[in-house]
């Protein structure tokens, strides 16, 4: 076959597996064109291949198109059937078309010349590929580091001052069933208990309060307790259910003096963190905390 079409000087634009071709004879040629470096030797870019299905036991052919579409599958190639009925007959048409922008109309109407012709009914069944390949794409531009203008955003870094730090802990009851199941008093939160956390968390961690904590309860069914100290300020807030939120702020970067104050509440209670936010808080913008930026301690500048 190679070397006929050498002869020839072409490639295969049409391959028919007609209603007489046994099934040994497909068995041969896909395993031909299941080997890369022949298919580029026998078929042209644009191919169709055509299995009619007449009888029930060809239903071996819609495998074998089904192959090809494996073998050359891409978003522009196309599988498809046609289905001709009459009152007696049916007769499926199996399609596969490697690349042609123009299937969908083609298809369409052939489809309905033969309907016309002939005086029978078909429909297009199983239709899948066959998007339009673009031949304007072009790759788009490559931008350098050199291309952008970063002083403004060096101007912003190098301003940035960190004053504070703010922390925000979101916490949450354990599901319910684990709740029921445990039925201790780790299980239950009341305005009681969680001033009573609130004052074990503040003797924990060793804060020289300059005021009492306050609470606040005339907020729904939860509450709130707010302390202030020279160097900082904690918010603990409780919706009356199962949610409790943890508002802190110092001067100090200091993460274990909160992960201590926070560890009161999980470790008495069945409530465990869900979301932790680190923000600093200052001047400049500020976006990226002390422990970050020490490139502009040293004078290194950012990493970008």
């Amino acid at each position: 076959m190679k070397n006929n079409l050498q002869k020839n000087e072409g490639l295969l634009d049409v391959l028919v597996l007609d209603s007489s071709a046994p099934y040994a004879m497909a068995q041969i040629f896909h395993t031909i064109a299941a080997r890369s470096k022949n298919r580029g030797l026998l078929f042209s870019d644009n191919f169709l291949v055509l299995a009619p299905i007449v009888e029930p036991e060809d239903n071996w052919r819609r495998g074998f198109l089904n192959k090809f579409w494996a073998m050359f599958r891409s978003d522009a190639t196309v599988r498809s059937d046609i289905i001709f009925t009459t009152e007696k007959k049916r007769v499926e048409v199996g399609i596969f078309s490697s690349v042609d922008n123009m299937y969908n109309h083609q298809v369409l109407d052939v489809t309905r010349s033969i309907q016309g012709r002939l005086n029978i009914t078909g429909h297009i069944h199983n239709l899948k590929g066959g998007l339009p390949v673009s031949t304007d794409y072009s790759l788009p531009n490559i931008s350098l580091y050199s291309d952008y203008d970063l002083l403004e955003s060096y101007s912003q870094w190098t301003s940035q001052t960190q004053v504070g730090f703010q922390t925000i802990i979101q916490m949450e009851m354990q599901d319910r069933h684990q709740r029921i199941r445990l039925k201790t008093e780790k299980t239950r939160l009341s305005r009681e208990k969680i001033r009573s956390l609130f004052d074990k968390a503040f003797a924990e961690v060793k804060v020289k309060r300059s005021m009492e904590p306050h609470q606040f309860n005339d907020l729904g069914d939860g509450c709130s307790i707010a302390a202030f100290w020279p160097r900082g300020s904690v918010v603990v807030l409780w919706d009356g259910g199962s949610h409790v939120g943890i508002n802190w702020f110092t001067l100090d970067e200091d993460d274990e003096f909160t992960s201590s104050f926070v560890g009161q509440f999980t470790r008495l209670t069945l409530l465990k963190v869900v979301l932790r936010d680190v923000i600093p808080r200052g001047l400049g913008r500020i976006v990226s905390i002390s422990a970050d930026s020490k490139q502009k301690q040293n004078n290194t500048g950012p990493a970008w």
